[in-house]
């Protein structure tokens, strides 16, 4: 199965190895870190607006419009994707520590 994943990715190399060459400085092994900042005008941790990734984390999936200076009558529809609450947050949640 390793081997399936491996033919897929032949696309991604070429844009890592594009990328390092453009940013030699950056280490692209660390793992970014989650965005926090909504983006939605809602905070609340209604269920129904936010989902959990692969790695166990909430995230926000409330969509709203962003809109440019320039003209504010043309706007893009977005969604937050902003992290609610990590794996650990959750665990620890479940322990009783929050």
């Amino acid at each position: 199965m390793a081997n399936d994943l491996e033919l897929i990715s032949h696309g991604l190399d070429k844009l890592i190895n594009k990328l390092q060459k453009r940013h030699p400085d950056h280490d692209f092994t660390e793992k970014s870190k989650p965005r926090r900042k909504h983006f939605c005008s809602l905070k609340n941790d209604n269920p129904k607006e936010w989902a959990t990734d692969m790695d166990g984390n909430d995230f926000c999936i409330k969509q709203y419009k962003e809109v440019t200076e320039e003209n504010w009558t043309i706007y893009k529809i977005k969604t937050c994707y902003a992290v609610i609450r990590t794996a650990e947050q959750k665990e620890l949640m479940k322990k009783g520590a929050f």
